[in-house]
């Protein structure tokens, strides 16, 4: 039994050594809580590969150390990584903001704006999507797209620095039996080439006048658009150290990048990926597209999977390009689930020709004038900046005599271009941000 005179006289000396062990039990807690690994990436260079030589619109390579699977144990937690459901997005906490060191040493640190697990049936481990804002001197800098894919039992890394310097900065797995990373810096202002179509839907309903909404952004919260993707499983696929999967990962990841830099609250949720037997012809993407609208062909086993995943949205990605870098169907107020498709080549990836297709499906229109019938809505237009800075849905190369450095944003007024603070990302009459809004609450039951 406790003599209360004692405590009462040692009361001083009974409390500094409860708050030591209260200190003490606290920072155990927090230490177990921290990351087994730092969040300092690409710090490391890499010697003795081999030479390399700049191809078109390409400036700089790197190769760095990186262990994919020690970041994602420094991103997420063993128990985040447990809340893993097959076909949908879920939304975890991060462990850290991580610092990424770029070309000559430059270090930014990456404020993660949104981290989402994406798991498919059958994968031992689910994917990871990182959406953050880079920073430089507590000033927003660049937008960032982090995806950890999987080959084999271990994980794989894509990702992009868009418009930091008006350059893209390309990051993937090099050899991921070497646990090393590449770096590719890309234009500015480089990745012009192939077309983007536009398709407008059979039967469509004339586009709705809603100008008094315009630069109001009304989304509903937290939505989901379903997308089944399908890839040509012929060779030229991607290059060693990624897959498909990581491909498409990225690709979708682009999107809900895109759509959270721009205000939307939707976002794409990735429900299957599936190989198709498809040959590399001469066939325009509008072709193929029609092909896949239908189900002929190679193209019908995709139909079966959109209704036992039911999707919303497919997309299917060919390594392939001739003249087209995107086809796709835009839509209606009303929606088009018939309609709901779309295709993009891997080779225009670097810019976005995919995430532009799946605007295209999901309500936003374009800034060409030879699109102007496909919007559904007035307001639905892209934006480009007569200083040359374009939203998703512009042209990926030249526009009416101005050099498009196309960022990852859809347009929206009231929300700046990432970088360049007072510059708005679209107007009144191009506001993407609203129409995606206002067609999620259709497109989100397509299936």
């Amino acid at each position: 039994m406790v003599d209360r005179r004692w405590v009462h006289k040692h009361w001083h000396g009974v409390v500094a050594i409860s708050l030591v062990i209260v200190g003490l039990l606290v920072a155990l807690v927090v230490y177990q809580q921290k990351p087994s690994q730092g969040c300092d990436w690409f710090t490391q260079e890499v010697t003795g590969g081999p030479e390399f030589e700049p191809g078109p619109g390409v400036w700089g390579h790197r190769l760095r150390r990186f262990d994919a699977d020690d970041a994602v144990r420094a991103l997420v937690s063993d128990e985040s990584l447990g809340l893993a459901v097959p076909g949908q997005r879920v939304v975890v906490p991060s462990r850290c903001n991580p610092t990424i060191t770029l070309f000559d040493d430059q270090v930014l640190e990456v404020i993660v704006d949104e981290l989402a697990l994406m798991s498919l049936p059958k994968e031992t481990k689910p994917g990871l999507e990182l959406l953050g804002t880079a920073m430089l001197n507590g000033k927003p800098v660049s937008s960032i797209v982090f995806v950890f894919g999987l080959l084999g039992d271990h994980y794989t890394f894509d990702g992009t620095v868009n418009n930091l310097n008006s350059s893209l900065i390309h990051l993937s797995t090099h050899r991921p039996e070497e646990r090393t990373v590449s770096l590719l810096g890309i234009g500015p202002w480089q990745l012009q080439f192939g077309s983007e179509r536009t398709i407008i839907p059979g039967n469509s309903t004339a586009k709705t006048d809603s100008d008094d909404n315009a630069g109001v952004v009304t989304g509903n919260s937290s939505e989901s658009v379903d997308v089944l993707f399908g890839y040509a499983d012929t060779a030229g696929g991607p290059s060693s150290g990624t897959s498909w999967r990581t491909v498409i990962r990225k690709m979708v990841a682009d999107g809900n990048g895109a759509l959270f830099a721009s205000s939307v609250s939707v976002r794409l949720n990735l429900v299957g990926i599936e190989a198709i037997d498809l040959v590399e012809t001469e066939d325009s993407f509008e072709t193929h597209l029609e092909q896949l609208r239908t189900g002929t062909g190679s193209f019908e086993p995709l139909h079966e999977l959109r209704e036992e995943f039911a999707a919303d949205l497919v997309h299917v990605v060919v390594p392939w390009m001739y003249q087209d870098c995107s086809a796709a169907y835009s839509t209606t107020p009303q929606g088009t689930p018939d309609y709901a498709f779309g295709i993009s080549s891997a080779d225009c990836a670097e810019q976005f020709s995919g995430v532009h297709a799946l605007g295209l499906n999901l309500g936003a229109g374009t800034i060409s004038k030879e699109d102007a019938q496909t919007l559904p809505f007035d307001f639905s237009k892209g934006h480009a900046a007569k200083t040359g800075q374009c939203s998703i849905m512009s042209p990926a190369c030249s526009f009416e005599d101005l050099e498009c450095n196309r960022l990852l944003q859809f347009s929206n007024p009231i929300v700046d271009f990432i970088a360049y603070p007072g510059l708005a990302s679209g107007t009144k009459q191009a506001n993407n941000a609203q129409s995606l809004n206002q067609m999620a609450n259709v497109i989100v039951n397509y299936r």
